[in-house]
């Protein structure tokens, strides 16, 4: 009986703050790249890839850390059905927000703009995991699989759990991407 109570509060709870879990078909999210073009979470181009959202801001120690190998981590999903969308909230300070200038130098630092998987770089509002999680922290990622829904979400996984998570989800055989 106590079980029984305590799930339907989580699941109340849940529902209470809107939190999109594993499972659940997350919304629509829109954001500005380094060329202030807006990108979509169900953009044709993205819709039946898997999308792999990484939450950071470039004064977070972690997520230097995390991107520091990303871009090499990930070349294995070259010509793969796979999108990593970096979504930074803040700049270099906290509070700086995530200009076009410093969604540039992120994205040379951390040689996204060579990886071999593909990368979008995009600014992303401060409060943006709080569908996700019910206490934000930075990184924090989110996968959503080909069919467009969530199938992991954890803060500051590491590059090797996010990397495993897409290989776990990728269909089977892999088809390539034009």
């Amino acid at each position: 009986m106590r079980k029984s109570i305590l799930t339907f509060a989580f699941v109340f709870a849940s529902s209470a703050f809107g939190l999109t879990e594993v499972g659940d078909k997350p919304k629509n999210y829109c954001w500005k790249d380094t060329n202030e073009a807006q990108v979509c979470l169900e953009d044709a181009a993205h819709r039946d890839s898997v999308r792999v959202l990484l939450y950071n801001a470039g004064w977070c120690g972690p997520c230097n850390t995390e991107f520091s190998t990303i871009a090499s981590a990930t070349n294995k999903f070259k010509g793969k059905p796979v999108v990593f969308i970096s979504l930074s909230s803040d700049g270099w300070s906290r509070g700086a927000g995530a200009s076009t200038g410093f969604l540039k130098e992120w994205s040379t630092r951390h040689r996204l703009n060579s990886a071999q998987a593909s990368f979008v770089v995009a600014s992303s509002p401060r409060n943006a995991g709080n569908d996700f999680f019910s206490s934000v922290y930075i990184p924090n990622v989110v996968v959503i699989d080909s069919s467009g829904v969530v199938s992991y979400k954890e803060i500051n996984p590491g590059v090797n759990a996010i990397v495993r998570e897409v290989e776990r989800v990728l269909p089977t055989p892999v088809p390539s991407m034009p």
